[in-house]
């Protein structure tokens, strides 16, 4: 069983991992020229984190380090056959620290004391580098070992930082040890002498700023507010760079927010904070500045207000927030000689973008799952790395009332909750009525698990994605979107279709989801006139059949189909004259645009409407970034889009047999009473005015519909139904 007790902070180990896990190939900051330093007085604070080695004597008879050169660490003629024989130079200043680039080749020079060793006798010296930032010296971050008598003796020695070196602050140590080679960065002894110093490595990761410092004198970050991120401290942070992943929010693009930053002991410090909005690994695009401010007094909060910018990319960016003691004001990457850089997790999403919770410390104890399937298919295979989110990309469909199950298979902690459940309304929340589909808990470590749920019948056909969380039970979110400090997130599109429906096609891409840039901006034909309705990660289906217009047999109509922000996508529009409840018969392709150039481009399809048989078709279009037109094939980018129409003869009504609807003015209430002599709830109906005007249209609930007549006037108007192949026309005179 775990130590819970740890679970109650984040470790330094977990921040090692989460550094590690955020490498990227995007930017690489290289080591700058060092600026001149800004000198302050203060007493310093202890930053050792590592074991304190002990001597009995120490360097009081000379057993001693007079020097160590390593990239900027230049300490020359040092020594001093006096102290403890430990001494912590993390953040002494210039002199004290250096910047290291993984991959790099540097030269580490160390020179013996005063004392001179008698014949077979020797001073040891040993240098390790801790590389993986796990606060221990293991026996392979060891990079220098040599053995000197005489004194005063330089030895030099070629380092390489090893490539997968974790990117960040970390310690390094200098032993000496009298007539001793075997010593450990830990063990105790007679003589010596033992000097730890801080470097800076860079492995490609965004930039982490340099500074001589770091917050020790005050100059820090005490705490910072922004949507559900709440991070408070009183302690100056051990280094001049933290990452703070396990922590964050979730933002929408386009909305409001307020950052508040506070101010650490120091009564005159910059602060300044940034979001790589466009995921490149800087943050000097614009809009990533999301303000500079200096702040006079301690402890003393500020107020940036920002709006995500729309052009802002969904997913999971970084948040840095900086103290810069320099002046003028520096930017994300800047040196500073004093000061404290923090970096936090943003989840951003559209507004109707599945939400981005934060996963906090993930699956680094083993929360989570290993493997996830859907019946036949693997969809996810478990990860380590932030931010302990995935996004399937198996193209999956079911229809209405089917069940299926997840089979999972649990990750290495246990007991740990799973919960099921789907955005049906594509509002990108997961909390309303019903949509918590199945949940289950695990006893033991990798253990299989079931989670057997059902589509809902009243789930509306299209493309909604099923959430599978796992986080730990006692201390889980309250709300699908909420942070959970353990667990992982897996989101699974799924194309959910009417039983014997139409089909319903799939679109979907490794790590996105919604239509992106490819997307339908506009549709006009006849009554229908649905402009500007389009989006950039909204849902990539989109049901409009709500809308409707009449069309006449062997009449011609233009079409105008408006793209989306992407350019060079393709678009195609279907009429299912048969209503077999497919596209694909010859004919009912209206037409096919295999290239619009440009974005929000108007585009016009010109078709004449066959001789079919009459009544309510649906009629589909279709943006995709490529390929042959197809209204039902799965998709890596697009958008589909259904309308209704009705086809009608040039006599503008159709033939039945006998009535079976009555049509009623209801002057008193303000509407027209639509009355069928049995239950047809997939019927619709259409108002029109004496030149044949659309004027409302709907579905017939029950037995009785009210339509509402409050804005006509007094004339004659005729109220279309359709029930299936049975059609009616009812007149009526409405008095005002």
């Amino acid at each position: 069983m775990r130590n819970r007790s740890l679970r109650l902070g984040i470790s330094p180990l977990l921040i090692a991992c989460l550094s590690a896990s955020m490498a990227q190939t995007t930017v690489s900051h290289a080591p700058g020229h060092l600026p001149t330093p800004t000198s302050k007085s203060d007493d310093r604070v202890t930053l050792n984190q590592y074991c304190t080695p002990s001597y009995v004597v120490g360097p009081a008879d000379g057993d001693l380090i007079d020097g160590v050169q390593f990239g900027d660490i230049n300490r020359n003629n040092t020594g001093a056959n006096n102290g403890s024989g430990y001494s912590d130079a993390s953040y002494e200043g210039q002199g004290y620290t250096t910047e290291l680039t993984a991959g790099e080749t540097y030269s580490l020079t160390v020179q013996s004391g005063p004392y001179q060793p008698p014949s077979g006798s020797f001073e040891h010296y040993k240098v390790w580098i801790d590389f993986d930032r796990d606060l221990e010296f293991e026996v392979n971050e060891e990079v220098f070992n040599a053995q000197m008598n005489v004194p005063y003796f330089a030895v030099s020695a070629a380092v390489t930082i090893p490539n997968d070196a974790t990117a960040g602050y970390t310690g390094m140590r200098v032993r000496n040890v009298y007539n001793d080679g075997s010593f450990t960065p830990c063990s105790s002894h007679n003589y010596g002498e033992t000097e730890d110093y801080t470097v800076l490595i860079h492995n490609g990761l965004p930039c982490i700023p340099y500074s001589l410092y770091g917050g020790h004198l005050g100059d820090f970050i005490s705490g910072i507010t922004l949507g559900d991120l709440s991070y408070q401290t009183t302690a100056p942070p051990v280094h001049a760079y933290t990452s703070r992943m396990d922590l964050g929010t979730h933002l929408v693009r386009g909305s409001s927010n307020t950052l508040q930053v506070v101010s650490g002991d120091y009564p005159q410090d910059h602060y300044g904070a940034w979001i790589d909005w466009n995921h490149d690994g800087d943050r000097d695009d614009p809009d990533e500045e999301i303000g500079l401010v200096e702040i006079a007094q301690p402890l003393t909060p500020h107020d940036f207000t920002f709006t995500v910018p729309d052009h802002a990319k969904v997913g999971y960016t970084v948040l840095r927030v900086r103290c810069m003691y320099d002046s003028p004001f520096g930017d994300a990457c800047s040196f500073a000689t004093h000061g404290d850089a923090q970096d936090f997790t943003v989840g951003v999403s559209a507004e109707s973008y599945p939400c981005l919770p934060v996963s906090g410390a993930g699956t680094v104890f083993g929360d989570g799952f290993s493997t996830c399937t859907v019946p036949g298919t693997a969809v996810f295979l478990g990860t380590e790395e932030w931010p302990f989110y995935q996004l399937s990309s198996e193209p999956i469909h079911f229809a209405q009332g089917e069940t299926t199950v997840l089979n999972l298979i649990t990750g290495a902690y246990a007991p740990e909750r799973f919960v099921a459940s789907m955005d049906m309304n594509d509002d990108g929340d997961f909390d309303d009525a019903g949509e918590e589909l199945a949940s289950g808990q695990s006893a033991v470590a990798f253990a299989s698990l079931q989670l057997f749920y059902t589509i809902p019948l009243d789930c509306p056909p299209g493309q909604h994605v099923l959430r599978l969380r796992a986080f730990d039970p006692n201390n889980g979110p309250a709300y699908p979107c909420d942070m959970a400090y353990y667990g992982e997130v897996l989101d699974i599109p799924i194309a959910v279709n009417v039983p014997n429906g139409p089909c319903m096609p799939y679109t979907g891409n490794v790590g996105l989801w919604g239509t992106i840039n490819t997307f339908i901006d506009g549709v006009q034909l006849g009554d229908i006139s649905n402009t500007g309705s389009g989006g950039a990660y909204t849902a990539p289906y989109k049901d409009y059949t709500a809308m409707s217009t009449l069309l006449t047999t062997n009449n011609t109509y233009a079409l105008t189909v408006t793209s989306g922000a992407s350019q060079f996508d393709v678009f195609t529009a279907w009429i299912d004259y048969n209503d077999d409840g497919d596209w694909d018969d010859a004919g009912e392709m209206i037409d096919h645009i295999s290239t619009i150039p440009g974005s929000f481009t108007d585009s016009v399809m010109t078709f004449t409407v066959p001789s079919v048989p009459l009544g309510e078709k649906v009629m589909r279009i279709r943006a995709r970034g490529g390929g042959a037109p197809s209204p039902c094939s799965d998709a890596q980018f697009g958008e589909t889009e259904d309308y209704t129409v009705f086809i009608e003869t040039n006599t503008g009504i159709a033939s039945h047999a006998s009535s079976t609807w009555s049509a009623r003015p209801l002057y008193d209430a303000s509407v027209i009473e639509l009355t069928a002599s049995n239950h047809a709830s997939d019927a619709r109906y259409l108002l029109l005015d004496a030149v044949g005007r659309e004027l409302a249209a709907g579905r017939v609930v029950g037995t009785s519909t009210l339509i509402n007549g409050g804005a006509l006037a007094t004339g004659t108007y005729t109220v279309v139904v359709q029930h299936g192949d049975h059609r009616e026309a009812l007149r009526f005179v409405w008095v005002r």
